[in-house]
C-alpha cells in the first residue's frame, strides 16, 4: 500500500484505534496522525513514564509491524546515525516536525518516523505509507524534553574536547577551558549539567555513558555548531590540489577535516570537497593554490578550528569531529564512511564501550 501527500492535501483513511498516553502531548499528537491515516495503533508494552521504552503495534492494510518508540524534540539528517533501537526491534522516531530534507535523509537510510503534523514514513513487507510536505510544528514540546544548554554551541565545544580526549575530564577547569576554546564559566556549568544528566561523576571526576553522550553530541552538532563553523568557501584552479598539499597545510597551522580527513584514514573514499580546519582563512595557502570565489557550494571549505588539543602527526582533526562532519553532511556516501570509521577507529570504539 502506498499513500503520498503533498502540501495542502490530506490523506484519507479509516480511523483506527487511538492511544492517548498520559501527559505526553507530542506522542499523542503523532499517534493521532497515524490513526487519521488509517493506521490501527496498539500499545503492547513498555514504560508509561518514558516514551523511549514503549512498544507499539501498528497495523495497516492487513500488515502489522512492532516498533520501539523514540521521542525527539528535534530531528536532523544525523538522526539516522544516532538513533538505534534495542536489539531485535524496529525503531519509530517521533518528533514535533520532520522537514522534507530531513525526511529524505531518513528515508534513504530506512529510518521510520512520524511527526505531530502528519509527515510519516512506514515501510514493511508489502506496506508503504509515505506522507510528506506538511509544515509545522502543530505543538510545542514541554520543558521536560528541552535540551540541556550543554548541547548548544559553546557546550558542544566542551563536550567535543572531552570526547576527543576522554582523559581531559580529570584536568582542571582552566585546562578544559583552554582545550575547548570556551570561557572558564562555560566549562563550570557544562560539567555541572553533564553531572546532573549522568554523563560525569565527581570524586574522582570521570566520564560515563560515553556512547550515549557521543550520539547526543553528533546530533546536536549537526543542528547547532556545524552550520556556524564555516569561515569561507572557495573553488581551486586545480581540483586535485589537495593531493600534495600536506606540507602547505602544516605550514598554515591547519588540519584536514570531514571527507578530506576520512580519505586519509580510508583512501578508498575519494573526497569531492577539500575540508580544512584553521583558526583563520589561510591566505598564503589560498594564494599558492589559486583559490577563487566559488560557483555554487565550492570545492574548498575552511572551517573554524576552535580547540587547542595536543597536535598529532596525522594532520587530521580528532576522529569524533571527522565522524560528526560526515554524519552532518547527510550524504549517503559519507554516512557510510562514518559508519566504517566508527567501527574501526580506536577512540570511537572506546567511546562506544562506555
Amino acid at each position: 500500500m502506498f499513500r503520498e501527500h503533498e502540501q495542502g492535501g490530506a490523506v484519507n483513511g479509516g480511523i483506527g484505534a487511538r492511544m492517548r498516553p498520559r501527559s505526553d502531548e507530542l506522542l499523542d499528537s503523532a499517534l493521532t496522525q497515524l490513526a487519521d491515516a488509517g493506521v490501527v495503533v496498539a500499545e503492547i508494552g513498555g514504560d508509561d513514564r518514558n516514551a523511549g521504552g514503549r512498544l507499539l503495534q501498528l497495523s495497516l492494510g492487513g500488515r502489522t509491524c512492532t516498533y520501539e518508540v523514540q521521542l525527539r524534540t528535534k530531528v536532523s539528517p544525523a538522526s539516522a546515525q544516532t538513533s538505534r533501537p534495542s536489539p531485535g526491534r524496529k525503531l519509530l522516531l517521533v518528533a514535533p516536525h520532520i522537514s522534507d530534507q530531513t525526511g529524505e535523509a531518513l528515508r534513504r537510510q530506512h529510518v521510520h518516523y512520524v511527526d505531530s503534523v502528519g509527515n510519516m514514513f512506514l515501510r514493511g513487507d508489502g506496506l508503504l505509507l509515505d506522507v510528506r510536505g506538511r509544515r509545522g510544528p502543530a505543538i510545542r514540546p514541554g520543558t521536560p524534553g528541552k535540551p540541556l544548554r550543554a548541547f548548544k554551541s559553546s557546550g558542544l565545544k566542551v563536550i567535543f574536547a572531552l570526547l576527543a580526549d576522554p582523559d581531559l575530564v580529570t584536568a582542571t577547569y582552566r585546562e578544559i577551558s583552554r582545550a575547548s576554546g570556551v570561557s572558564l564559566g562555560t566549562v563550570q556549568w557544562v560539567l555541572a549539567e553533564l553531572e546532573t544528566a549522568g554523563y560525569v561523576t565527581t570524586n574522582p571526576r570521570q566520564l560515563h555513558r560515553t556512547r550515549k553522550l557521543f550520539d547526543r553530541w553528533v546530533e546536536a552538532y549537526a543542528f547547532d555548531l556545524w552550520p556556524r563553523l564555516t569561515l569561507a568557501t572557495f573553488d581551486a584552479m586545480n581540483p586535485d590540489w589537495w593531493k600534495n598539499a600536506d606540507d602547505s597545510v602544516r605550514a598554515a597551522g591547519a588540519l584536514w577535516g570531514g571527507e578530506s580527513a576520512a580519505h586519509r584514514i580510508n583512501p578508498r573514499l575519494r573526497p569531492q570537497k577539500a575540508v580544512l580546519y584553521a583558526t583563520e582563512v589561510p591566505r598564503q595557502l589560498a594564494i599558492d593554490y589559486r583559490f577563487r570565489n566559488p560557483h555554487g557550494d565550492g570545492g574548498v571549505e575552511v572551517r573554524q578550528l576552535f580547540w587547542h588539543l595536543p597536535a598529532k602527526p596525522s594532520l587530521t582533526v580528532p576522529t569524533p569531529l571527522i565522524y560528526g562532519d560526515l554524519v552532518a553532511s547527510a550524504d549517503p556516501r559519507l554516512t557510510e564512511a562514518a559508519a566504517d570509521l566508527r567501527e574501526n577507529d580506536a577512540l570511537l570504539q572506546r567511546l562506544d564501550r562506555g
